[in-house]
């Protein structure tokens, strides 16, 4: 019988894993978890298979979907590739290699915010201005309000409807460099864990920023560069601005208010809670710097002088 060998790639909340399967005559991708999680892994697989035909480089290639009752799991295959993690790829490049892996990402991310959005994340925007609204509100109540949250509630209130006339598109969503992986030939390619979503573009490059902008300012530079190219930026940076002061507040607030359930659940423990509250406090005040108060759209990061460097290194190399 030939040796299947079996690395993890990623492992996710909610006892979702993702695998790499391997022998002498296969090689396969799963992504697997608990029963409870079966939902979520189907409509995963559901969006890959949307996806994989438009992006091919960038999105893995299903299999099958099966539920294994008698083992308690879930299961989506895809067909096999070389995965590395980007994040240690960003940890051990050059400068210029991340800003050249960001420019990747954002050809990526231009080719998936021009496609056709599927029926079924149809969504006016009126729709999608509720949705926020909703969630801003909610801040107001929570009780993880972050210190020195004014400037970015200010600017919310300021400029609510310039934030909110943005087209919809199709959207990732969770994109940041710990959640994304290197192919073979160097694309990014995005998790299977999908969360597809009709909304601005500015959406997916806001995790980009609140992630990645502090230890890969040129990853993160490089993708609104490879996004944008030659045109000109000025709706984009309004946008960004106005976008992280939500993800600073409403934002943060809704993703610690999810951790605490699973932390009740049992699915998290109470220091890895506390450890989450530290770090999106800081994550909120960090944003509040980058865009000075929300009193400046263009981000701290996009100006350092080492990306401005590698900026100028990449244009005369052709990269």
């Amino acid at each position: 019988m030939a040796r299947i060998s079996i690395s993890r790639l990623a492992q996710y909340a909610g006892g979702i894993e993702l695998l790499s399967l391997s022998s002498p005559s296969f090689s396969s991708i799963l992504l697997q978890g608990p029963l409870s999680a079966a939902r979520r892994i189907e409509k995963s697989g559901a969006a890959c298979s949307f996806l994989h035909p438009q992006l091919p480089e960038h999105v893995l290639k299903p299999i099958s979907f099966k539920v294994a009752p008698e083992q308690k799991l879930a299961q989506a295959v895809f067909e096999g590739q070389s995965l590395s993690k980007l994040q240690p790829f960003l940890q051990q490049g050059t400068l210029l290699q991340q800003y050249s892996a960001g420019k990747r990402l954002g050809f990526m991310l231009r080719k998936l915010h021009e496609l056709m959005m599927p029926s079924e994340l149809t969504q006016t925007p009126g729709q999608w201005r509720k949705q926020c609204e909703a969630a801003i509100l909610s801040y107001f109540k929570s009780p993880y309000r972050f210190a020195n949250d004014a400037a970015a509630l200010t600017s919310l209130q300021r400029r609510l409807n310039f934030m909110f006339a943005q087209k919809l598109v199709l959207t990732a969503g969770s994109i940041k460099s710990r959640l994304l992986f290197v192919g073979a030939e160097g694309q990014i390619v995005l998790r299977p864990l999908l969360k597809l979503k009709a909304a601005p573009a500015v959406r997916d490059f806001v995790q980009l920023s609140a992630a990645d902008s502090a230890d890969f300012p040129c990853f993160t530079a490089g993708a609104v560069d490879g996004y944008f190219g030659a045109m000109d930026k000025t709706k984009f940076w309004l946008s960004l601005a106005l976008y992280c002061a939500y993800y600073a507040t409403a934002g943060l607030a809704a993703e610690l208010a999810g951790r605490e359930a699973r932390q009740r659940a049992g699915e998290l423990d109470l220091a890895q809670f506390e450890q989450s509250l530290a770090a999106a406090e800081r994550q909120s005040r960090r944003l509040c710097r980058d865009f000075n108060d929300f009193t400046h759209p263009i981000p701290r990061w996009y100006k350092l002088e080492e990306v401005e460097q590698v900026r100028r290194t990449a244009l005369r190399l052709g990269l």
